[in-house]
């Protein structure tokens, strides 16, 4: 092996608007999206819940996004591997998403799709962040309170360690 190429990438869910609008018609004349009460759905095979690609008064939701950014990333920037890294409760969606990609021909078989779960990142109301709110907080202050409660947990254990301590020892 070589070795790798790392191409780290993230784009405003505008920069995808073009692709969105040029992606739709392309599925469309491939006679894959399914009309259903006014919306366009893409129907994962073995799976219940469709994808909802446009809604019924035309708009576009996440999962066109989504199938955009899939095939910019895989086919324009010709990526081997897409990793995303999103917590656990995104996980059928990135299964779904991920499953449709390669059956509407988007990912070809000998590429990689990835979804890199981990858990909920709650706030100080512990309510779970929502990114899309622009409530969040930064990565880095996320890391920095994450090591000063660790550092005060270790502290406090130590002091209960030596509380514990017979004098006469």
């Amino acid at each position: 092996m070589k070795g790798w190429t790392l191409k780290c990438r993230r784009a405003a869910n505008l920069f995808y608007q073009k692709k969105m609008e040029e992606l739709v018609p392309e599925l469309e004349k491939q006679g894959k999206l399914t009309a259903s009460d006014g919306c366009k759905l893409v129907f994962v095979e073995g799976e219940e819940v469709p994808l909802m690609v446009v809604k019924s008064d035309g708009g576009f939701t996440y999962d066109t996004s989504d199938l955009a950014a899939v095939k910019y990333r895989m086919v324009e920037l010709d990526a081997d591997w897409g990793v995303y890294v999103v917590d656990n409760g995104q996980g059928l969606h990135f299964k779904l998403l991920f499953t449709a990609a390669r059956s509407l021909g988007i990912v070809a078989p000998e590429k990689q799709l990835s979804h890199v779960g981990f858990g909920v990142v709650l706030g100080e109301d512990r309510k779970k962040f929502k990114t899309r709110s622009g409530d969040t907080v930064k990565l880095k202050n996320l890391l920095d309170e994450g090591l000063e409660r660790a550092e005060k947990k270790i502290r406090l254990k130590e002091e209960d360690k030596k509380a514990k301590v017979p004098e006469d020892c």
